[in-house]
């Protein structure tokens, strides 16, 4: 699976899915489908001001997910995201509420 720039940190399966996150030194978390090899989807996560941490850096240490949610974190600071069947990423960096949305074409 290439498309990271930089080391890859983290791995998260999603086996009922056929498919994997993965989150590197790059600043991005990436979408693979398992039965092709091919990236579907990449999320530059320090881009956005919301989830942007300078003083930690743009790299991604841990992610976590399941059919519906992902959970990302760089140095102390943790973003929780959430998609279902639209093209939005809903995305929380308070978990009282609901930050931005990121939309896909």
């Amino acid at each position: 699976l290439r498309g990271h720039r930089d080391y890859v940190h983290c791995l998260a399966l999603r086996d009922q899915l056929h498919q994997c996150l993965s989150g590197g030194e790059d600043g991005t978390v990436r979408l693979w489908d398992l039965r092709t090899g091919a990236q579907v989807q990449v999320i530059e996560v320090h881009k956005y001001e919301e989830c942007s941490r300078p003083q930690n850096g743009k790299w991604i240490r841990c992610l976590a997910t399941d059919s519906d949610w992902m959970v990302s974190g760089a140095g102390g600071a943790a973003v929780l995201t959430a998609a279902g069947s639209s093209p939005k990423i809903d995305v929380f960096t308070n978990l009282g509420y609901r930050a931005f949305s990121l939309a896909f074409a």
